[in-house]
């Protein structure tokens, strides 16, 4: 149980689970923890067409969640995990610390 529950004076204050999406309050009944997120059960959805998912038709690439379908469709686009999920590629960070490094 990852509730903390403190105790001041005669009260005790109970520190709850919040959503990775919308940083709400998740409670019991519509908790759904993947990867060790946190999240509500309506707010676990594709971030690129917004349908909502199951454990068995998602997929996550730093800590962004796609469907399946999308996730295959975003990698085929370019051939790897970075162009085709618009960011830059390792290889041209990679270069640049070379050239970088030749002229130091």
């Amino acid at each position: 149980m990852s509730e903390q529950i403190e105790e001041k004076g005669m009260f005790k204050v109970v520190q709850t689970e919040k959503c990775s999406a919308c940083q709400k309050t998740v409670y019991a009944m519509e908790k759904l923890e993947m990867n060790g997120h946190i999240y509500h059960k309506n707010c676990f959805k594709c971030s690129h067409c917004s349908a909502r998912l199951t454990p068995k038709t998602f997929s996550m690439n730093e800590g962004v969640i796609y469907c399946v379908n999308h996730f295959k469709q975003l990698f085929a686009r370019k051939g790897n995990y970075d162009e085709g999920f618009g960011r830059q590629q390792y290889k041209k960070k990679w270069g640049e610390t070379k050239k970088e490094g030749a002229t130091a």
